[in-house]
């Protein structure tokens, strides 16, 4: 018996043992359907961060409300979230009617992607401290998309570089970055990828607030979407009035930027004074590193510009439009024969008048970010003050006058990939947007020690005060050609010669070199 009672306790603990191995592999797939069931809810949450938009068909339940469908066709549209303030480090919800709808499918072979980036200025971060936000918004952007993001910055001969690769085919990074002066020969050789199919696929329309939204007319040519301008700093820049304090406080001259405020900053109160030091052996009053940005800015203030385009036609020089002679005499009564006046294109080219005026020679200096960015080297950084280029007639809004310094392009050996491209460039812009006033400040910090300099600079480029910064299309990407007839035209007029004459010698070759460029050529965007 006891026998028999040994066999059934194996027996037994035969039968027990299979039963704890079926209950492991049921537990085993159990937990495979689980990890399985996450995975495609880990896509699903990516789609849904993409915004990707679903249909449902009438008759079919839907599963989330239990309830049929009324309509034949309904179209879950991505849910917007309100804008919130940037300094929140929420992420900023897609604000278009199109970003985000990109398909599940376009979405899953993002993976493993990686975006190469060129820009042609080597501290790309602007400021040390920003490095941690843009770090931080690219882990998150590879945990969400598997999208890994590498960028480089060349300073020296990066336009030389670049026009070596797009020539050769062999283009090593997806984006680059056109001079303005440098994208026309660029576009007519075919060295860029059209976007049109690269914006369907991945839904990026250019219409978000990381993009400056008026200069996607300018570079929608013949029907086809080329390149686009970031608002980043080193991309835009509105033109305005770096001064000394010093310098004016000896004239007992009331601060700019407090006129301003008040909205008393005039051009006349500008002129008047700049003529305090007409008779100052010492120090000049008004400079400018750029004279073709002055004088378009003056053009802007009366309503025109340098160049006449209207929507769906090619480009033609504006410069003999009553209201452009009106900026040149303005600015030639300004800069012949007086002090008024300095300039960049002579002595050490466009360094001339920012060395004048960080040795205190030059009491106010009309630019852009590129000015104010080379009083780093300053001795004193603390005594520069920023106000508004001014209106004619009283305002308390800031300029709306914008120059671009480069144009974000794929060029063409990419046009394949162009759209992962486009994505993900798109996506790296929102992460980073969250932090950009407290990058625009670290930025600005570095160029100028007084905070109200600072504010008022940001308060400038990003309208937060007053008008957004708009650009014209001469702004945008007039070809060299071009800009070096009409540069030659600014300098006869600063060398002495009258306005008419200096327009009527060089009006035909500036209407010619449109011609050769542009011929057979439209912007079709909504100019």
């Amino acid at each position: 018996m006891s026998k028999m009672k040994k066999i059934i306790a194996l027996i037994m603990a035969c039968l027990f043992a299979l039963a704890l191995v079926a209950c492991d592999k049921d537990n085993e797939e159990g937990k495979k359907a689980a990890e399985s069931k996450k995975a495609n809810n880990a896509v699903t949450s990516v789609v849904t961060k993409a915004g990707e938009t679903t249909t449902t068909v009438k008759g079919k339940k839907d599963k989330k409300k239990g309830k049929k469908n009324s309509k034949a066709k309904t179209t879950k549209k991505a849910v917007v979230a309100p804008k919130v303030n940037v300094t929140t480090q929420k992420l900023i919800a897609r604000t278009t009617n199109r970003a985000g709808n990109a398909s599940a499918k376009f979405v899953k072979s993002l993976k493993g992607f990686t975006l190469k980036i060129l820009y042609p200025w080597e501290n790309i971060y602007g400021a040390t401290k920003c490095k941690t936000y843009y770090t931080q918004s690219m882990r998150e952007i590879k945990k969400v998309y598997g999208i890994n993001i590498k960028e480089e910055g060349q300073w020296e001969r990066y336009n030389e570089s670049l026009a070596a690769e797009l020539a050769s085919k062999k283009c090593a990074n997806h984006i680059y970055y056109s001079q303005g002066g440098n994208f026309s020969a660029y576009f007519k050789k075919g060295y860029i990828s059209d976007l049109a199919s690269a914006m369907r696929e991945s839904a990026v329309d250019f219409n978000d607030p990381w993009y400056f939204n008026g200069v996607k007319a300018f570079l929608n040519i013949n029907g086809k979407q080329y390149g686009w301008i970031p608002t980043e700093d080193e991309h835009t820049t509105p033109v305005m009035i770096i001064y000394n304090k010093n310098l004016l406080s000896r004239k007992s001259l009331t601060d700019p930027a407090a006129l301003a405020k008040k909205g008393q900053w005039t051009w006349s109160k500008m002129e008047s004074y700049a003529r305090k030091f007409d008779n100052d052996k010492n120090v000049t009053g008004m400079g400018t590193v750029d004279s073709e940005s002055l004088v378009e800015a003056l053009a802007t203030q009366l309503g025109t510009s340098l160049t006449k385009l209207k929507k769906g036609q090619s480009p033609t020089t504006n410069i003999t439009d009553s209201k452009v002679k009106t900026a040149l005499d303005t600015y030639a009564s300004w800069c012949v024969g007086k002090k008024a006046w300095c300039d960049t294109f002579k002595g050490e080219a466009w360094n001339y008048a920012k060395n004048k005026f960080t040795n205190g020679k030059i009491a106010m200096l009309f630019g852009g970010q590129d000015a104010v960015q080379n009083l780093k080297g300053a001795k004193d950084n603390s005594i520069f003050g920023i106000a508004p280029f001014p209106t004619k007639s009283p305002s308390k809004t800031y300029t709306s006058a914008s120059t671009a310094s480069f144009i974000a392009f794929i060029p063409i050996v990419h046009q394949k990939i162009s759209a992962k491209i486009l994505f993900a460039r798109n996506e790296y812009y929102r992460y980073t947007y969250r932090y950009a006033d407290r990058c625009a400040r670290y930025r600005w910090e570095s160029y100028l020690g007084d905070n109200n300099a600072v504010t008022n600079a940001i308060n400038i480029k990003y309208g937060k005060a007053g008008n957004k910064s708009k650009m014209t299309w001469t702004n945008v990407c007039e070809d060299t050609e071009a800009n070096v007839t009409t540069i030659s035209i600014i300098n006869e007029i600063r060398g002495g010669k009258g306005v008419a004459t200096a327009i009527n010698g060089k009006k035909n070759a500036l209407a010619n070199t449109y011609k050769k460029v542009w011929k057979g050529y439209k912007i079709t965007g909504n100019v």
